[in-house]
């Protein structure tokens, strides 16, 4: 089936990764590249959520134009 969640969101495991991530854009040059692959983490997360049925009701993702 697609779009099903078989466990929920391990919320401190994601909160884990978003840090991580975080700390090493951080660290990072603030580049193209570097802002794609924080949006694209962004995005991911915002999926997952949405996947686990846990997107706060009337949240509006950001989607940047390209």
């Amino acid at each position: 089936m697609t779009g099903v969640v078989d466990d929920p969101l391990d919320i401190e495991q994601a909160a884990t990764e978003i840090a991580a991530i975080t700390t090493l854009l951080a660290q990072s040059p603030d580049t193209p590249l570097a802002r794609w692959f924080e949006y694209r983490a962004y995005q991911d997360l915002v999926q997952a959520l949405r996947n686990g049925d846990e997107l706060p009701q009337g949240y509006s993702p950001v989607a940047l134009d390209a």
